[in-house]
């Protein structure tokens, strides 16, 4: 019986969490980066921000730095690297991380823009 993509990335990710700010950055040639500014480009002075599939939190953090009055909020499915997220933004008093899978989000409130640098890959 074959799993979903999307339903093997709690297990696989899981235990990569602590290099995976590294890996990524290796595997991509270092276009991980530059894909990260190019999002940025496109995100418009707003109040509130979700990062959908956040991870480690590398594209909120940057999301945090360019508008540090807006509320941000990251959500990922892998409860390891939410908490590399959240030692890496602990001093944003503006960033929430929630642990909730993305395709069933379940937030009750609306956000300005919604951003993601991967999750297309392991949705539906």
């Amino acid at each position: 019986m074959s799993e979903s993509t999307k339903n093997l990335v709690p297990r696989f990710f899981d235990k990569t969490a602590l290099t995976y700010d590294k890996i990524v950055n290796q595997t991509t040639f270092a276009k991980d980066k530059y894909w990260k500014k190019e999002i940025l480009k496109k995100v418009p002075q707003c109040k509130s921000i979700l990062d959908l599939a956040c991870g480690t939190g590398i594209l909120t953090e940057k999301l945090s730095e360019k508008l540090p009055d807006a509320k941000i909020v990251g959500v990922d499915i892998t409860e390891s690297y939410l908490d590399i997220a959240k030692k890496r933004l602990a001093s944003k008093e503006n960033v929430l991380f929630v642990k909730q899978d993305a395709e069933k989000l379940d937030l009750k409130e609306k956000f300005d823009c919604i951003t993601s640098s991967y999750i297309p890959k392991y949705c539906n």
